[in-house]
């Protein structure tokens, strides 16, 4: 009976430091679960944060050799907006200009026109006036 005694004393109190030890347990892995949670959120905005700064991140590059370059079209075009040209001749002389092919033209077109209305008016003889030579 003494024996019975002290088993369920025994028993009793060992249930109880167990069932202590179960609450702190739990208590430790709730708090850890919280702690864990929290670590993921944190780890999951900073992968965000990383990714929007590798993007904005910009590379320079320093030197650049080119061996070959192939171009299959261009516009070589000029855009002047709403600027319209009919007709564009004559010439631009800038600086100190010599004989030139334009020229030669040029004034072989303002003979011809010459020509042309010396042609089509009376022909008139202008002389200078001749000197007495009595006086």
């Amino acid at each position: 009976m003494l024996f019975n005694y002290f088993k369920k004393k025994l028993l009793s109190s060992l249930i109880e430091e167990t069932l202590n030890e179960r609450v702190k347990l739990m208590k430790k892995v709730d708090f850890l679960e919280k702690e864990v949670s929290s670590l993921v959120k944190q780890l999951a905005k900073e992968q965000v944060k990383d990714v929007f700064q590798s993007e904005s991140r910009s590379i320079i590059i320093e030197n650049v050799t080119i061996e070959n370059l192939n171009i299959d079209s261009a516009d070589l075009s000029s855009n002047f907006g709403q600027l319209g040209i009919k007709e564009l001749s004559g010439q631009l002389n800038i600086g100190t200009t010599y004989h030139s092919k334009h020229s030669d033209k040029s004034a072989k077109k303002l003979n011809d026109w010459n020509d042309q209305t010396v042609d089509s008016k009376p022909k008139t003889t202008i002389r200078k006036r001749q000197e007495n030579a009595n006086e």
